[in-house]
């Protein structure tokens, strides 16, 4: 859907959130003292983990951050594979907070199967094996059971809706998950967590409710980046939460 009004916006649809023609600002701040180090504009349509990784760089490169960036603090939707791969790439702690999978009511979830690593196979809730099967073009490994041994589950019915088997998707990356996953456990990412409502949550809600950054001024994405730039240097105290 294209707005007549302002095409360069984009139509956004996600849970919890207002439904409609949006801009989206992907705001970064440091975790001292609360500045604004980055505001980038995108329709609202774009994911807001699709431009992090150029805007974390592009500071790096701005402000000489290269060695000094410890740790990233992001909300769950920027938890991707490809993400917490060059997080860890860059030598930067990454501390995000969980995804939580769709899961259907009265069917074992996906935290109830278990990833064996020196065999590379899932464990079911019933301890049979899930072998690789195949990998599809997003970088998913499928991993699946061999025969008839989930129609001959006890289990059947609680694992899947399917008439034949369960299957569980495995990013080629997945490890990558699994070390930011644990540095969020820890007791420092959760100390650095537990500052996100204190920088960029406070940010983005002063923004809003004291300097008029709930609606946009101007049209199109150059007017939008101006307002929220503005906004930014007036705001003067500041996305992401940055610790140097």
């Amino acid at each position: 859907m294209v707005s007549k009004t302002d095409p360069e916006s984009g139509y956004m649809k996600r849970k919890g959130k207002p439904e409609g023609f949006f801009y989206l600002e992907h705001r970064t701040v440091d975790a001292k003292f609360n500045i604004i180090t980055d505001s980038f504009v995108t329709p609202g349509n774009v994911n807001d983990s699709t431009v992090y990784i150029d805007r974390l760089q592009r500071q790096q490169e701005t402000f000489g951050w290269q060695e000094n960036i410890e740790a990233v603090v992001l909300d769950s939707g920027y938890k991707g594979a490809y993400i917490c791969k060059k997080l860890e790439e860059m030598s930067i702690m990454g501390v995000i907070a969980p995804r939580k999978i769709p899961a259907r009511k009265g069917i074992f979830s996906k935290e109830q199967f278990t990833f064996d690593t020196d065999k590379d196979v899932y464990r079911c809730p019933a301890n049979q094996e899930m072998v690789y099967y195949t990998t599809k073009r997003t970088g998913e490994k499928i991993y699946r059971t061999e025969g008839e041994t989930c129609k001959n589950c006890p289990l059947f019915a609680q694992c899947t809706a399917s008439e034949e088997r369960r299957e569980m998707g495995r990013h080629v990356w997945e490890v990558y998950k699994e070390h930011v996953t644990a540095h969020s456990q820890s007791e420092v990412g959760r100390q650095l967590y537990a500052k996100r409502k204190e920088t960029i949550e406070r940010s983005f809600a002063e923004s809003k409710e004291l300097y008029g950054l709930r609606r946009c001024r101007l049209r199109g994405r150059k007017g939008v980046q101006e307002q929220t730039l503005m906004t930014s240097a007036t705001f003067g105290r500041v996305g992401t939460v940055l610790l140097v």
